[in-house]
């Protein structure tokens, strides 16, 4: 059946046109790029190619405009003022000086994932799910943040390109709990542009806490289980408040914009 649904059909040839891409990029002489001008040149080139696929063969509608009320949408920020806290404590003890390459990742690495995996994964799944009329609305919200979620966290298998298989391994199941949490703000804010906001807050940090590093420490940091574990906990348990079955109907926007998308 979901093989007759020809946006199905065109949201899995962007999935093979991503994989080719990030391949494609790998073997050129663009990663050796400046770093700062190598990620601008990657992630707007992705952007380009997906946002063509999706304007004439997927087809899905993207949410931009917050649904939510602003005291709801108060709350749902809470993740993304702690990041923003976090972000300037690491700026004043880094220096403002290193911040410009941790931006340039946060801003178009945040961008274009956010914009493939939730505006456009998430829809396509929730158009799909949303056809059988045996999963009710709960369900067919938390079915769809798991396979858009699963999806996000199985292309960074992509990064053992350039990096060890155990840093891999961690980063996609941490990516897996993380894309809950961004998928939960996307569907509770109705707006695009929040998960986009935590997701660069995210990259920034991450990108900038680890400047200096070499290699070997870098993958000792990440080697953490237990700090991880824990992150992945707060991600899944914030996910699960913000799409708890009370909040039915401040999610239902999302899923009834998808449904007549299809």
């Amino acid at each position: 059946m979901l093989y007759k649904n020809k946006k199905t059909l065109s949201f899995l040839f962007s999935i093979i046109c991503f994989v080719v891409m990030v391949q494609v990029i790998g073997f050129t002489s663009i990663s050796k790029l400046p770093k700062t001008f190598a990620v601008i040149f990657q992630e707007s080139f992705f952007w380009i190619i997906i946002y063509l696929i999706n304007k004439y063969l997927i087809k899905q509608r993207i949410s931009w405009k917050v649904q939510c009320s602003y005291k709801e949408l108060f709350f749902v920020l809470f993740p993304v003022y702690l990041y923003a806290l976090f972000a300037i404590v690491l700026i004043q003890n880094k220096g403002v000086s290193q911040a410009g390459y941790p931006f340039i990742v946060g801003i178009f690495v945040s961008f274009f994932e956010e914009y493939y995996f939730r505006g456009i994964t998430l829809g396509v799944i929730i158009s799909n799910i949303s056809k059988c009329k045996k999963i009710k609305l709960y369900g067919e919200v938390w079915l769809s943040c798991l396979g858009s979620s699963i999806i996000f966290a199985l292309t960074h298998f992509l990064n053992l390109n350039s990096q060890p298989m155990q840093l891999t391994l961690m980063q996609v199941v941490q990516t897996f709990f993380l894309g809950m949490l961004l998928n939960a703000l996307y569907v509770r804010s109705g707006s695009l542009i929040v998960p986009m906001m935590f997701h660069f807050l995210l990259n920034f940090i991450s990108s900038i806490s680890t400047l200096g590093m070499s290699q070997g420490t870098l993958n000792n940091s990440y080697g953490s289980l237990l700090s991880s574990f824990f992150i992945d906990f707060v991600y899944l348990v914030f996910a699960a408040f913000l799409l708890r079955r009370k909040k039915l109907r401040n999610i239902n926007y999302l899923v009834r914009l998808y449904k007549n998308n299809q």
